[in-house]
């Protein structure tokens, strides 16, 4: 029984050995094909980039024409004082038209 039980289990690590076996096989196969990917795809870049080298320009020049600068904080400050010269006269206006319609009753 001791000696069938051993046969029995070096069968089952001859098969495991076997799997293991196809499956490194497997994965040196995938790497290769990963790595002859990459030698392609980088082969790629580099002619890509000598493409692009050969098509840039040489000489760029950039003329930048802008009006002149504009104070921010002036320009907010008079839109206040315009706002509060139109509140004051609808105040004004307000104002006088209540007491119009005071003394009116």
């Amino acid at each position: 029984m001791l000696k069938q039980s051993g046969v029995n289990d070096i069968g089952e690590l001859r098969q495991l050995k076997e799997e293991y076996e196809q499956s490194q096989g497997d994965l040196v196969h995938d790497i290769a094909w990963l790595e002859d990917g990459l030698a392609i795809m980088k082969e790629n870049q580099e002619e890509e980039l000598k493409v692009l080298q050969q098509q840039k320009p040489q000489d760029i020049h950039v003329e930048v024409g802008a009006g002149p600068s504009v104070d921010l904080a002036a320009a907010m400050q008079e839109m206040r004082d315009s706002y509060k010269k139109m509140i004051d006269a609808n105040q004004k206006d307000l104002d006088d038209w209540c007491r119009q319609q005071a003394g009116s009753s």
